[in-house]
């Protein structure tokens, strides 16, 4: 299957499923990332970065609540998951099932921006992928507070962008 976005994702290295989620989902999915946040804010991780001691983050999102699989294992997600990530000499399930794993699934409400950086950890210049990331924006997500930006077209050279491009797209215009 080659969907609009898989060829968006494959372009651009990013699509945008615009109303993936209705307004009532997210207010329910927003109420019940609040609820465990609270249940779990005085939690620590080791290993996490000093900068997301003002971040607001929820951890392992797929142990918490069935509703937030839901979300991850929805139709159009899986297929582009599937797409981008199934290994295909992998010989224990048919093709059209998901064989890839999930690395974590996590609420984050930043405090500061990021530098840009590579979610997946490696620039990497071919067509097959090792990992990808898919968000879901439950609140207003701005320059201010830290909003995803991209660099469209960056996932096919190979290089970390230029940390000072002037080609950073906010993610509240990347379907403008």
């Amino acid at each position: 299957m080659n969907s609009k976005e898989i060829r968006e994702i494959e372009k651009n290295g990013y699509c945008v499923i615009k109303n993936f989620l209705n307004k009532q989902s997210v207010s329910k999915i927003f109420k019940k990332v609040n609820y465990y946040y609270k249940l779990n804010k005085n939690k620590k991780y080791n290993g996490t970065p000093k900068r997301d001691n003002e971040d607001k983050i929820l951890y392992n999102l797929q142990n918490k609540d069935y509703d937030f699989i839901k979300i991850l294992t929805h139709k159009k997600i899986t297929e582009i998951a599937k797409y981008f990530l199934n290994d295909q000499f992998y010989r224990f399930l048919s093709n059209d099932k998901p064989n890839f794993i999930l690395n974590y699934f996590n609420a984050r409400s930043s405090g500061k921006k990021l530098d840009l950086h590579i979610d997946s950890w490696i620039p990497y210049s071919g067509k097959k992928t090792h990992m990808m990331q898919f968000v879901f924006l439950l609140e207003d997500s701005l320059i201010d507070n830290g909003c995803t930006v991209v660099v469209k077209g960056s996932h096919k050279t190979g290089k970390y962008s230029n940390r000072k491009t002037s080609k950073k797209i906010p993610e509240n215009l990347i379907d403008e």
